[in-house]
């Protein structure tokens, strides 16, 4: 017999994580050329870390993607996104290619396209 507490609503069983440290290091990476877009990561980082933040807090501490989309936004993520498409496109012109930092930076875009395939997945299923 059916239970009127039955549950249709698909909750999740797991809520992907965001990584501080890379949060860290792309403000890093966007200081120079994206000010604006740093400035709103680190906010983030700030308001959501403890005061008295250490480099072992950022290298373990991880956001989940609700999270990080309250608090920056869609179209930040997508800026944020784009800006280091731009840079990964810039540092491949440069010569010679230093593959190591070609490699973290291909990491750190790895991380904001999940979370921006995320945002896409749960958008499509409000």
């Amino acid at each position: 017999m059916p239970s009127l507490y039955h549950s249709v609503v698909d909750v999740p069983t797991h809520i992907p994580q965001f990584n501080c440290h890379t949060l860290h290091q792309t403000q890093m990476l966007l200081k120079g050329q994206h000010p604006q877009l740093s400035d709103k990561i680190c906010q983030l980082l700030a308001d959501l870390a403890p005061a008295d933040i250490t480099p072992q807090y950022v290298a373990q501490a991880s956001l989940d993607h609700f999270t990080v989309l309250n608090n920056l936004g869609a179209i930040t993520i997508g800026k944020i996104i784009e800006a280091l498409t731009q840079l990964g496109n810039h540092w491949l012109t440069i010569q010679p290619n230093d593959a190591n930092s070609l490699a973290k930076l291909q990491s750190i875009l790895q991380q904001w396209i999940e979370l921006g395939d995320w945002l896409v997945r749960q958008s499509s299923a409000s």
